[in-house]
C-alpha cells in the first residue's frame, strides 16, 4: 500500500490537473430529497460550508438555509483564497456539508479528515472501492448513510448523462452519536 505521502503527491498532481480541466459535464446538483436525508443527522451544526457550490444555482444553501443555518459557499474554481483544498481557516463553519465533483470525489474526503471538522459528503459509493478511503473510514470512525433508493440528480448541460451517475451514499465523519451504518 502507498505512504500517505505518496498518495498525497499523486492526489496533488491529480487536483491541478482536474482543475484546470473540470468542465460542466461534471457538474451535479445536490437533490433536495438528498439533502432531506442528511438534514436530521446534522440540524445541530449551524454554519453549514458547501466548499463545491459551482457558481450559479446553489441547492445546498438554499435548502439549509431554510432549515436557519447559515451557509457558506465556495467553489475550488474561484481562486486559491477560496479552494477548499488550501483553505486554512478554523472558526468560520462547524461542518462540511457538499457534493463533490465526481473525479475529485476521494481528494475531497481525504481533505475533509485532514481538517479535522465534522463533514458530510454526497458521494458514489464505488469511492468505497478505494483501500485507502476504507483505512480513512476505520482511522475517523466515520458512518455511511445509505438512501432507500437511487437519487437522480439534474445537470445544467445534460439531461442524459444522470443516468451514468451510480448509486450514491452520505459519508459522513465527526457526527456524534451516528451508527456506522445506516440503512433508510
Amino acid at each position: 500500500m502507498p505512504s500517505e505521502a505518496q498518495i498525497d503527491a499523486a492526489t496533488n498532481e491529480s487536483l491541478d490537473t482536474t482543475k484546470r480541466t473540470t468542465t460542466r459535464r461534471e457538474i451535479y446538483y445536490t437533490p433536495e430529497t438528498a439533502l432531506q436525508i442528511i438534514e436530521p443527522y446534522i440540524k445541530d451544526y449551524k454554519t453549514i460550508w458547501d466548499p463545491a457550490a459551482e457558481l450559479e444555482f446553489f441547492p445546498i444553501r438554499d435548502y439549509f438555509e431554510k432549515k436557519g443555518h447559515r451557509v457558506i459557499i465556495t467553489d475550488i474554481t474561484m481562486g486559491v483564497e477560496y479552494d477548499f483544498f488550501k483553505y486554512r481557516t478554523k472558526k468560520r463553519f462547524d461542518i462540511i456539508v457538499t457534493t463533490p465533483p465526481y473525479s475529485l470525489r476521494k481528494a475531497f474526503v481525504m481533505r475533509a479528515c485532514e481538517l479535522k471538522k465534522a463533514f458530510a459528503m454526497f458521494v458514489p459509493i464505488n469511492i468505497l472501492e478505494s483501500h485507502y478511503i476504507r483505512d480513512l473510514l476505520k482511522k475517523y470512525k466515520m458512518s455511511l448513510i445509505f438512501p432507500p433508493k437511487l437519487i437522480t440528480f439534474s445537470s445544467p448541460e445534460d439531461s442524459k448523462s444522470i443516468k451514468n451517475i451510480p448509486y450514491c451514499i452520505w459519508m459522513v465523519g465527526g457526527v456524534e452519536g451516528l451508527p456506522e451504518l445506516v440503512w433508510l
